[in-house]
Formats: C-alpha cells, structure tokens, sequence
C-alpha cells in the first residue's frame, strides 16, 4: 500500500499568516508566498497548474456573491457548515454578530485557525460534519450550508431536520444547492421526466455522486423538514463562479438573464420553459432561504423588483429593470476589504466634477450598504464603444479615434507636474511579482507626467452617443494622482485584444508585419505623444502599465486575469513594436 505524502499543515499556516496580515488591500502583497501556498495546497486529480481549487478556495470570493440579495437574513449567530479555509465564514462575520465554522476536514481547520488568529475574527472553529454538531436547539439564528462544494454530504433529509432544531424559531437557513442540470446548462437536453425525477444524482469529475434537485424537489423536502418559506435564488453559470445572481420568482429579472443567454435558440427555448414555468427547475445551482415562520411584510411585488446581481472581480453590480429597461446601477464591494475601491472611485469623480476638467463622468454618489461603501448611478446612454469592435480595419480605427479623442483631452487638461524617472525608477514602477517576466532594462531617464487616470481605461467602459464618448463608467482603479499613460496604453492593448480575441493573436496580427491595424495604431500612438510630449519609446515601455499597477494592487485576486492581460507578452514582443510604430 502507497503511503499517502503528509500535508504540510504548519507551513501552509505559516504562509496564510503572512497573507493575511497585509490589512491594506491596496498594498503589494509578495507573490512569492502566494505561488508556494498554491503548490502546498492539496489539489484534484485534473488540476496541474496554479491557481488551483483550493487556492480559489481561499481567495475567490466571488462565490459568496449571493449575500448581497440575502443580506438582511444573515444576523445573530451564525453556523457555517462545510467552512472549508474559512472565507465565507470571515465574510459571514461581516453581517452576523459571530460565527461557528464547522469543516470536517482536519487539514483545512488548522488552516482556519491560522487564518482566524491572523486577522482576528470573531469566528469559532470546529471539528465537525453534519451528522454530529454540538450545540444546543435554537442556538443559531443564521445557519449556512454549501451542499454544492462537498463530493459526499448526509442524506439532505436527515440533515435539515437537524439544522431545523439548531435554528432559532425566527431564524434562517441558506442552502447552496446544486440543481439538475449540467456544469454549463444545456437547456435543449432537459426532458420532462429528467425535470420531475426523483432524488436525481450526478457524478462530478472526480467520481464522486453529488445530490442533484430541481428546486421543486428541495422545496418539498424543506418544508417536509419545519420549513414553511423556501425562497431560491439561482446561480449562474455554478456555485463555484456565479457570474449572475437573481431570484427566481423576479420574472423581470429572469427574462434579463435569458438576454445574456447564447444563441438565439436558447433563448427561445428558454422563454418557452419559463412561460409555463420550468425553467426555475432548471437552473445549475440555488441558493435557498429557508424559514420556519413566514416572514412579515414580505410580498410578492417585492420579490418582482427586477434586481439582478452581477458579480465582478473585487465587487458586484446590482442592476434593477423595470418593463426591460435598467432604472439603477449600484456597485457593492464584496467585503470591507474591498470597499476601498469604490471609496476611492467616488472621490476621484467627486474631484475631477468639482475640477470640471475632464466630461463623460458618470452621474452618482456613495452609498452605504452592509459590505462597506457603495455607488449608485445612472445608467449610461448610448452604446459601448466595444460593441463597435470588428475585424475590420475601418472599426478598429474609429474606436481607438474615438477613445483618444477623450483621452487626451483629459490627460492634457488635468496633467500636474513633469517627471523624470531614472531607470532604477521606472524599474519599480513596473515590477510586478506575479509575472514570470521581466520589464524591459532601460539605460536613460524616462520623462513622463503625473495626474489623475482612470485606472481600467477600454472599449468596454466607454459609452457612445452621437459619435462622442458620452459616459466613461467604473473608476475603481482610479487615483488622483499617478501616470495617467497607463490610460493610453490600456486602451490600445484592450482594443487590441477584443478586435482579435485575446493578447497574442492581438500582437500578431497588428505587429507582426505592416498592415492597415498597424498604420492605426502608429497614428494613434503619435496623436498621443505629440499631444502630450511623450517620447515613444516612453510609451512602449509603460505599454502594460495599467495591468502592472491592477496586478499590484490586489495580486491575490488579480492573477485570475493573467490568462488575458499577462505584461510579459507585452515585454517580449517589445522588438517587434518598435519596429511597427517607429
């Protein structure tokens, strides 16, 4: 018999202990540490490379989104039963007055509980599955369930029954559920007999059977377990990475998500299935709220408020439709540690409209809300200007036209004092330790400007109306000082990327040789620089500035986005873009 490797418990603690105490998320974090936990983490039989799930598992709190539409049911005491590392439990504690963990897998608590003392948290560890838990009846007012994530769990009947006596009478359970269909929903392979089965199952990729339900099956067998209001929530795609989040019974909502669907036969078939009400049966994955006692003052009409949760790498957009058309836009971070993303966007348009020197500013102000402060908008008019990209050199020239023509103004109106930085300096500005790349060595002073930038400049946060840039939205990466050139350079690389479907075919098509893309770019390029005195070589080497500076901030979520937005292709083809612009 192979012995098993033992799991470096102690090192992995060590390494989440020295995460977890950066308390300023917008400090660099070393990327050393990160990569080395990455490795030590346990990891599935399919997984080779980093990120792996369990690092996800640490770090992604996407997953959690669904709080956002529940959050006045998360309070009191809290169980968060299969906590896993502990990240929805700490993200629990944000709303609840404490929090018992429960997670059986030794492991992973001893984890926890270096993640607990590190940051302080008013959460309870505890060594436990569903079939034994230590408390006493009505002990929680908030209880909290992943079904979704664990390969084998208690039978869900047995297992309610007993979260029922935990609960408090006037208390909640939320379930995270898995549904009947597919990673990816394939609506055109649903049959009626799949829809009604009972106790339907499913084997994961790693063998293992999960439950699988529609949510007409759950509900009958919560309120065969003490609860009598069961509301779902669905989750899309999955559990793992909802992009969408709604109520089920939103009808104004649900037709919004059908919008976002693929193919014009799905969409069809899927009005079909809500028309006579299937479709709520079908989603991958609920989030169910379930309630002993009905709650007060809740209708119907409420529950139709046509909200829909998009969530985002760092926050979530609350879109509210009323009769197909979005009425409010209202950005929430996804914890505490995070608001100060959309503090800092509200006080950079704050200033830049009390400055009146840059126009397209969105219209809204800060809100508070129970993850930390918010922002409210209007919805912008007009069109994005990505939805103008195509393969086709005259469209590609009118979008880079059209995002300089409000670039430069901006940066020229705004523009503070004059830099020179050595090559010592410009190293620092573009050391980024998640890369596996180094920036170009530069052996003269560059001169550059400082000022306020929007921080994620692009196509897709541009809105057109009348052949102006009418809206530039989501400032979260803003700052009212800095190198605004990482604005220019973010634009063109973004453009770049959704003309041709990703970074390297980008390069190829526009550096590799000369061509009509080339001869935009090379236009645009100078524009810029004689607008604002900025050599070109200058503005090759800050190219991926803005991905560095994104990278920086928040490494430990941001390497998701290294697939697309990786600096180091950048470097390496830095030859080949001088050649093209020169």
């Amino acid at each position: 018999m192979t012995k098993q490797p033992q799991f470096p418990t102690e090192q992995v603690c060590r390494l989440v202990e020295t995460l977890q105490r950066q308390e300023d998320p917008t400090s660099s974090i070393p990327f050393e540490p990160i990569l080395d936990l990455s490795e030590m983490l346990p990891r599935s039989e399919n997984e080779s490379s980093f990120p792996n799930d369990a690092y996800r598992e640490l770090y992604d709190v996407r997953r959690e989104t669904w709080r956002h539409l529940v959050s006045d049911t998360i309070r009191g005491r809290c169980l968060d039963l299969f906590a896993g590392y502990g990240s929805r439990a700490f993200l629990l504690n944000e709303l609840a007055d404490e929090v018992y963990a429960v997670e059986p897998r030794a492991d992973a608590l001893e984890i926890l509980k270096s993640r607990i003392a590190a940051r302080n948290e008013a959460v309870t560890p505890v060594q436990g599955d569903g079939r034994s838990l230590p408390f006493r009846p009505g002990f929680f007012q908030t209880i909290v369930v992943d079904l979704a994530a664990v390969k084998t769990s208690p039978s869900h009947a047995a297992l309610f029954e007993r979260l029922s006596t935990l609960l408090s009478d006037d208390g909640a359970l939320v379930a995270i559920l898995n549904g009947v269909t597919d990673y990816r929903p394939n609506w055109e392979s649903v049959t009626a007999s799949r829809l009604f089965a009972q106790n339907s199952t499913e084997s994961s990729r790693t063998g293992a059977t999960r439950t699988r339900r529609t949510a007409y099956e759950y509900e009958k067998l919560f309120r065969s377990t003490g609860f009598h209001d069961v509301e779902f929530y669905g989750l899309l795609p999955n559990s793992q990475l909802p992009e969408l989040v709604f109520d089920v019974a939103d009808t104004e909502a649900v037709d919004r998500c059908i919008d976002f669907a693929p193919g014009r036969a799905k969409r069809l078939l899927a009005r079909g299935l809500q028309r006579v009400g299937a479709l709520k049966h079908l989603y991958p994955n609920y989030v169910a709220v379930c309630r002993k006692e009905p709650r007060e003052n809740r209708n119907e009409t409420e529950r139709k408020s046509g909200r829909l949760l998009w969530s985002g790498q760092l926050r979530s957009t609350m879109l509210t439709f009323e009769d197909g058309e979005l009425q409010r836009i209202r950005k929430i971070p996804h914890g505490k540690k995070f608001e100060t993303t959309t503090r800092n966007e509200n006080e950079v348009i704050e200033e830049l409209t009390r400055r009146s020197c840059v126009e397209g500013l969105p219209s809204g102000g800060p809100e508070p809300s129970p993850f930390g402060e918010s922002r409210v908008e209007a919805p912008a008019s007009g069109k994005r200007l990505c939805d103008y990209l195509e393969r086709d050199p005259e469209q590609f020239e009118y979008v880079l036209d059209l995002g300089f023509d409000w670039v430069i103004p901006f940066h020229r109106r705004c523009r503070e004092r004059t830099l020179t930085k050595s090559p010592r300096e410009v190293e620092s500005d573009l050391d980024c330790p998640i890369v596996d790349a180094s920036p170009p060595t530069v052996s003269e002073p560059l001169t550059l400007f400082e000022g306020p930038l929007h921080g994620d400049y692009a196509p897709h946060n541009v809105f057109v109306e009348d052949g102006r840039v009418s809206t530039v939205i989501d400032w979260e990466y803003s700052a009212q000082s800095g190198l605004p050139i990482a604005d220019a350079g973010s634009f063109l690389l973004t453009t770049c990327m959704q003309t041709f479907g990703g970074l390297e075919p980008a390069l190829e098509h526009v550096f590799a040789s000369p061509n009509e893309y080339t001869d935009a770019v090379r236009d645009t390029v100078s524009r810029y620089c004689d607008a604002l005195d900025i050599e070109l070589e200058t503005f090759i080497v800050y190219l991926p500035y803005t991905w560095v500076r994104i990278l920086n901030m928040f490494p430990e979520t941001q390497w998701m986005k290294l697939g697309g937005q990786h600096p180091g292709l950048v470097w390496e083809n830095g030859d080949r873009i001088r050649q093209q612009l020169r």
